[in-house]
């Protein structure tokens, strides 16, 4: 009669344990991107320290250096100036003003006040965020930060040095792609699902948990179970994050700096992947102490080790007079 009911004990537990290990890896994910992309203060502290990447800063000096001369034809302004006699000199005057201009936005970049720069344009920045989480339809694939400040104060510094017809470059924004992988957009429908379940599935998870260890016969397989689903999921989730790395780089458009995204990326999923490896200690934790709990031979063995341990260490401290009262 009994081998019936534990049968369906057994399935029962191993069920909810089941789905409470698939459930880790978006729940994780889920959370993240609530607590990371939702709040504008921490999305800031997120992004702050690309600011002091150097593939990072040399993509942001590219940005603003090529989108000057994309928007000013130097060469063109320069012959406008000189006399029929002098136009031989237009190419190599351009060549020594495109030099200046990367050096005036070279030291805007490198300047400690360019962090303060880098915090205003994200916190700016962050609406377009929230639409790629919301998923709503204003968003092209692409997270981006404007730079225009930077372009303003590049273009001021040259007109005090005599170079006056860079007004022009400020008649439109000028952006920097923090995220430009074209399946952003398509992600929108995951994010939004992970947002709104967030605050729901950590709660759910540990009820499954609980209710695999509480419905298992022997309650301490159970608890393996559970920890081994744990340990099995999140290793799961560091994995899909390492794979997804991959993936977001082959999907970068043509042009874009490799080494810039590659930080890009290990910043904005380095709170995911922390908040993974500390997942795993907890269920890699709880799955030793409950094998170690257990009646095999290696348990019996391991707690014999660990106990002769603990008796060493305590007579140790004894022989050099420490005393330990009623435990002692």
């Amino acid at each position: 009669g009994r081998t019936r009911p534990h049968r369906g004990r057994i399935a029962l537990s191993i069920v909810l344990t089941i789905v409470a290990t698939l459930l880790v890896p978006p729940t994780i994910a889920g959370v993240w991107l609530d607590r990371n992309l939702t709040d504008t203060d921490r999305y800031v502290e997120t992004v702050a320290p690309l600011v002091r990447d150097p593939a990072v800063k040399a993509a942001l000096k590219q940005r603003v250096t090529t989108a000057i001369g994309d928007r000013v034809d130097v060469k063109a302004e320069v012959a406008a100036v000189l006399p029929e006699r002098g136009q031989v000199l237009a190419a190599p005057i351009a060549a020594g003003l495109d030099k200046l201009i990367a050096e005036v936005v070279d030291r805007i970049v490198e300047s400690d006040q360019f962090a303060q720069i880098w915090d205003r344009a994200n916190r700016a920045g962050h609406k377009q965020v929230v639409s790629v989480r919301a998923a709503s339809g204003d968003t092209k694939g692409a997270v981006e930060v404007d730079l225009s400040e930077v372009a303003a104060k590049a273009t001021k510094r040259l007109d005090d040095l005599g170079v006056t017809f860079l007004d022009k470059v400020n008649d439109q924004p000028l952006t920097f792609e923090v995220l430009q992988s074209n399946d952003v957009a398509k992600a929108q429908s995951a994010f939004r699902i992970f947002d709104r379940l967030a605050n729901i599935l950590p709660w759910v998870i540990l009820l499954l948990y609980l209710g695999a260890v509480f419905a298992a016969p022997d309650r301490r397989k159970g608890v393996v179970w559970a920890a081994s689903g744990l340990v099995a999921a999140t290793l799961a989730l560091l994995v899909a994050v390492a794979l997804g790395r991959g993936l977001y780089l082959d999907a970068l458009p043509t042009g874009a700096s490799l080494s810039a995204n590659e930080s890009i990326y290990d910043t904005l999923t380095r709170f995911l992947r922390g908040s993974g490896r500390g997942m795993l200690a907890i269920g890699l934790g709880v799955l030793a102490v409950a094998v170690v709990s257990g009646p095999s031979a290696p348990a019996r063995g391991i707690r014999r080790v660990f106990s002769g341990l603990i008796g060493s260490l305590g007579g140790a401290a004894e022989s050099r007079g420490a005393t330990f009262g009623a435990f002692g």
